[in-house]
Parts: C-alpha cells; structure tokens; sequence
C-alpha cells in the first residue's frame, strides 16, 4: 500500500491525536489555513467528518483583522462563528487581533455578538489591538455586566505606546468587564487601560500585569485602590512609568507575592528604587526586576544597610534591566562610582542571583560585585553590556576576578562579552544566555501562564 494511500486508512482516533499533537507545538496567531484542524478537515469527507465531530480541537480560538474593509470584517465573524460552534460544548480559549489601522468598533459590531452567548464556555480571552483612538472602554460595554463562571485568564491591550506624547497628562476612565462575577480568573493583563477599582473578581487574582504603554494617565489612588484588594497576588508587574510623580506612598501589603516587576521611568531620580520598593510590604517576595533603572540607581539601592519601612528576608533574585542598547547621557554626565561601596551585611542577604542589562556604570558595578563588598550568597552573576562599554566591562571583570580574594560566582554573559575572552580558562563557571531571552521573561509575569489557561 502505497503511503498516501495508508494515510487514508488511519484510525479516526490517530487522526484526532495527531491534530492535537500539532496543536501543542503551536504558537499563537497562526493563520487559520495553517491549522491542522482546518487542513485535515478540508482532505476528504471522511477527515472532515472526524475532525469537525472532535469539538476539543476547535476550543483554540484565534481571529484576527489585517483590513479595515467590510468583506474582511465579514469574514472574520463568519470564522469566530464556525469555531465556536464546533468547538461546541467544551470550553474555549478566543484571542482576538486588531494590529492595523481597523476601527475598534469591530469588537462590538462583529466580535463580541458572537463571544457573548458562549461566556459560560470562555476560559481564556485575549484582546490586542494596535490603535489610536481615545477611549476603547465602550467598545467592551457588552462585557460590562458579564459573568464568566469558567474564565481563567484574561488579556486586554492596546499595544500602541504612541497615543500621547511622553509629558501630556490625560486621564481616561477605568475598564470594567465582568462585573456579573469571574470566580475562577487569576491571570489578568491590561496594557492601555487599568481595571476597574472595585471588580468583584479582584480577590481570585493570583497573577495581575499593568501597562500604560507610555501614557502619562494614572493616579498613585488608582493603582492603590486594585492592589489593596488582590491580596492573594503572587505575581505582579506594574508599570510605575505612567505617574510622573512620586513613587507609592502609602505601604502594601502583597502578604503572597512571590514575584514583582517594576517598570518605571528612565528619567527618574537617583534614589527612585528605594522610594518604589519602600512601597510594598511583600514578606514571600523571592524574586525583583527593575525595568528602566540606570547604574546610578543600583548602587543608590544596595548601597543602603536597610529599606526605610520595607525588608525583604527571601529574596533571591534581583534584576536591572534596560532596553536601551546605546547607553546614556548619564554617565557622561556624572563622577565615577568608585568611592561608592555596597552596605555590609548587605541590604539583600539572601541573594542569590543578580542580572544587570545595559546598565550604565556597568564597569564600577562588576568591579563592586565581583571584587569589593562580598554579597555571601550570590551564586550566578549575569551581565550584559552592548554599545561602547564592552570593553570596560570586560576589562573591569577581567580585573576583578585576577584580583578578587573572594569565591567568583558562576557567569553568564551576553555574547560581545562572552566571545571577548577566554572566561572559562581555569576551570570557571561561566556559560553564554541571550539577554532577549531573559527581558521577555523578565517583563511578562502573565502571558506565561496564558498557555495553561488554554
């Protein structure tokens, strides 16, 4: 029998375990004349009636929009539409994808419609879109007063970080969906928007990601008013570069979180970590990421013995990141650290694993990590260093580590350090990462748990 010819004679339980496989090794946003469901099921009568009679493998909805034109929207219905009846009567998983210049009143004219009824079998929605407009919050008036019994994760974001100048403050009116009640939701990300103050499903919340995609919007109140009620929170990431103000004032107290990321303005003032961080009261708290700090910051932070109010006995793992591959103006503007020691004992004794990206004064900091103030328990080191300063970070750790009387913590280097020097000469723990792979993990303390909401 020749091969095509056995393919038509597989088990219909086969044929079902393999668009499945298919559909575990897949990403998201794949076009739909990419999906196994929707190649199998279009072969022969026989696939089509095995694979369109498997509800499960339809319960991965996506949809997107690339045009703004009436026969596009039509169709995009029409698809949302056939998913969810044959995905009909498991729970499913909708993402939807407005990543051009579409009117957002698709969401309410031909989207939402078709989601609405089906509310009771929704375990996963994720809305992003791309869009300059000034309030979206009517296109979810649907969703308002909606209940979700099954809904776990939830993902609204209006990506485009251009809406606003950087220094414009506006205000826009707070996002409700889902008041009817969402028992079961414990994954929310709000990129352009900021929940509601009061949702009834705040206290199920256990991961919550906030964005304002560079709008100057918030109020110190607004982030109070939903974190103070999310206590059972063990993952957060704030986006505290929206208040163009002090830091938090008024402490709170997360008694779960676990893991924190904060992303503040990179114009902010020497001392900003410490005035954030002071903010939250976290007891459990293991690991930190700052985003958007600067070497002057870092060496501000660790170089205090205590935290006015706050105190972290379990953290383990701290990073500094920077997207900012060029460097600053800063550290052409201000004296060398090198007078500038680390609090002994530390301010995190519990240490374990620090990350510094594209820091500025990176070549001071290494100096001061590796080779002056012992941080005891620091076991892995992570550096990356691009544009100009290669080289004097190099340097300074190569120097650091001839000279250092201390036990060297185990390396991990970007690749313009990694491949400057023969680091693993001696028998040192060193190893090559990708600092892409670390900022992606570092910023999204959500999306990861998207896939096991699916």
């Amino acid at each position: 029998m020749s091969a095509p010819a056995a393919i038509f004679t597989l088990p219909d339980e086969l044929l079902i375990a393999i668009v499945a496989t298919d559909q575990q090794g897949r990403g998201t946003c794949c076009p739909v004349a990419r999906k196994s469901e929707w190649l199998l099921s279009h072969v022969c009568r026989r696939f089509r009636t095995v694979i369109t009679g498997a509800p499960i493998l339809w319960a991965d909805v996506e949809v997107s929009l690339p045009s703004n034109s009436a026969e596009g929207r039509q169709k995009s219905r029409q698809l949302l539409k056939l998913f969810l009846q044959r995905s009909y009567p498991v729970n499913v998983s909708v993402s939807l994808r407005l990543l051009s210049a579409v009117n957002a009143a698709v969401l309410r004219t031909h989207w939402l419609p078709e989601i609405v009824p089906q509310l009771d079998r929704l375990q996963s929605l994720s809305v992003v879109f791309s869009i300059k407009q000034d309030d979206l919050s009517f296109e979810f008036a649907s969703l308002r007063d909606a209940a979700a019994p099954n809904l776990v994760h939830l993902e609204i974001a209006n990506i485009d970080g251009t809406l606003y100048g950087p220094w414009i403050q506006r205000r826009r009116s707070a996002l409700e969906v889902f008041s009817g009640g969402a028992p079961k939701l414990s994954s929310v990300r709000m990129c352009g928007f900021i929940p509601s103050p009061t949702p009834p499903w705040k206290t199920s919340l256990t991961r919550l990601q906030i964005e304002m995609g560079g709008q100057r919007l918030l109020r110190v109140q607004e982030y109070m008013s939903i974190l103070t009620q999310s206590s059972c929170l063990t993952h957060l990431l704030l986006d505290l570069s929206c208040i163009h103000s002090a830091p938090i004032t008024p402490q709170i107290r997360i008694p779960l979180l676990e893991f924190l990321t904060l992303r503040i303005d990179e114009a902010q003032y020497e001392s900003y970590l410490r005035d954030a961080l002071d903010s939250f009261d976290c007891p459990l708290l293991t690991e930190l990421v700052f985003v958007g700090s600067h070497g002057d910051q870092v060496f501000s932070l660790l170089k205090l013995p205590h935290l006015p109010r706050a105190s972290f006995p379990t953290l383990q793992c701290l990073s500094f990141i920077n997207k900012n591959i060029n460097g600053c103006a800063c550290q052409d503007d201000s004296p060398l650290w090198t007078s500038t020691r680390f609090a002994e004992p530390p301010l995190f004794p519990t240490l374990v694993c620090l990350t510094l990206i594209n820091q500025c004064f990176m070549a001071d900091l290494v100096t001061e990590i590796v080779g002056g103030t012992p941080l005891p328990n620091l076991k892995t080191l992570t550096l990356c260093s691009e544009g100009g300063s290669v080289v004097d970070v190099r340097s300074a750790l190569q120097d650091a580590v001839r000279q250092s009387s201390q036990k060297i913590p185990a390396l991990r280097l970007s690749p313009k350090l990694f491949f400057a020097e023969d680091w693993q000469a001696g028998g040192r723990n060193v190893e090559l990462f990708d600092p892409e792979e670390v900022i992606k993990a570092s910023v999204s303390c959500v999306l990861a748990c998207v896939s096991s909401a699916k």
